[in-house]
């Protein structure tokens, strides 16, 4: 029986921040009993529907399912670049935004963290110290105090530690506290961090159990903060002057300088079921300017699209695909596993569409190539910078997936007047190379 129903006294409600799911870390760690007091004080202060909360990869990155309340989890250091992203766009200026980072989020992500303080950003960061990188086996990270001992580093580090505390120190209006798991002050620091408009930096030093505790067995959290102060580390509640939340100031823009108009479709198209084309080509062959060309074109007609590109950083040199799908209904899903057309102009492409290129139903490719299916066009007839949108163009006079006019509409918008020249010239010389499909 419940000892509460024992006494005839009532049973405690439950935390409306809690899910009642199994906590996930390793015994003995204090993440355990950090995330207790979290909830017990959102719990007093907020409701769930107020709250969001975002975390990215690392020990701590497996909160959220703990969480009532809606839950980001983004790419490892940038959770609070998102936090801060998702406070300034959303309506609610009382939406309480907590960022949950562990190590990985403090190093990986150090210039996020620090530009979102320089910003006063309107968010709750709790950094979780756990003097490793726990998740991944026990390494070494920028946090590590010099004489700590992981996995990477058996005899201690020659480096410094990062100390974000004091980084943050020169930022006016920002709240700090660095405090251990077990300090009684930590419900205090977390109601603190909470409440105070602007950008708030808890941090808490937690021992790794796993690794950190059994690598350094004279290390314990009783005599963390001993340890640490050694090295210059700081801890306590540093509050600050509430000020101006620097990141929401965006300057607003006048209706009329945006320039917005909405048009009704000018041509018709002859869809009625999605196509999706994949086109492979080689920097310089003019890929991304005729598959925009194309989508442009699409949109004019009235139909739906989704484009996906890729070309290696370089942009001068290697591949250059597009990913294009045509609905006359939304497009719900991006992805194209078998296109119903696969475009190849040059060698690079082919590498680059890969297993996209046997799983389409039909196939086209530049002469020159040696491959096994689809038909073999002179898609360079017109140099290879045009090879791309002569390959396109072609394929649209044939299916008739739009207007041909929507096409050259697009061309003869304002551009470049000698580019513009040269594909009107290729709409006007004839689109048919002899090829069947």
């Amino acid at each position: 029986m419940n000892p509460a129903e024992s006494s005839g006294q009532p049973s405690p409600a439950p935390n409306p921040f809690s899910t009642g799911v199994d906590v996930p870390w390793c015994n003995g760690c204090s993440y355990t009993q950090l995330n207790e007091k979290i909830q017990t004080v959102l719990g007093r202060s907020h409701a769930p529907r107020d709250v969001v909360l975002v975390s990215d990869i690392g020990c701590i990155g497996i909160v959220d399912k703990l969480y009532a309340c809606d839950t980001v989890h983004g790419l490892h250091g940038r959770s609070v670049t998102l936090a801060t992203g998702l406070k300034m766009v959303h309506g609610n200026p009382a939406l309480k935004v907590i960022v949950f980072i562990g190590d990985g989020g403090c190093s990986i992500g150090l210039q996020n963290l620090i530009e979102a303080a320089r910003l006063n950003a309107d968010l709750t960061v709790f950094a979780f110290d756990n003097q490793n990188y726990g998740m991944t086996g026990g390494q070494h990270s920028t946090l590590t105090l010099p004489e700590v001992k992981t996995v990477t580093t058996p005899e201690g580090s020659s480096a410094p530690a990062n100390d974000i505390v004091r980084l943050l120190g020169v930022y006016q209006g920002v709240f700090r506290a660095r405090l251990t798991a077990i300090d009684p002050r930590v419900p205090e620091a977390i109601t603190q961090a909470l409440e105070h408009k602007g950008f708030s930096y808890l941090e808490t030093l937690n021992f790794c159990s796993s690794y950190v505790g059994r690598m350094n067995p004279h290390l314990a959290l009783s005599r963390a903060q001993h340890f640490c102060e050694s090295f210059g580390r700081e801890f306590g509640v540093f509050p600050a002057e509430e000020r101006t939340a620097l990141a929401f100031h965006a300057r607003p823009v006048a209706e009329e300088k945006l320039n917005l108009h909405f048009e009704e479709a000018a041509f018709r198209h002859g869809l009625n079921m999605p196509v999706q084309i994949v086109l492979g080509g080689s920097a310089g062959g003019g890929v991304q300017s005729a598959a925009n060309i194309f989508t442009q074109a699409a949109v004019r007609s009235g139909l739906h699209f989704s484009l996906k590109s890729d070309y290696p950083v370089t942009v001068g040199k290697g591949h250059s695909t597009c990913e294009i799908i045509l609905s006359p209904q939304p497009i719900l899903f991006s992805g194209i596993s078998r296109p119903d057309l696969a475009i190849v102009c040059s060698e690079d492409g082919r590498r680059a569409l890969g297993g996209l290129i046997p799983a389409a139903k039909e196939v086209m490719f530049n002469a020159p190539l040696a491959m096994h299916t689809g038909a073999s066009v002179d898609l360079q007839r017109h140099g290879h910078r045009n090879s791309a949108f002569y390959a396109l163009a072609m394929m649209l006079n044939r299916q008739g997936w739009f207007p041909i006019q929507a096409l050259r509409q697009v061309i003869s918008g304002p551009d470049n007047e000698q580019r513009k020249r040269t594909l009107l010239g290729i709409l006007e010389s004839g689109l048919d190379d002899g090829a069947v499909l």
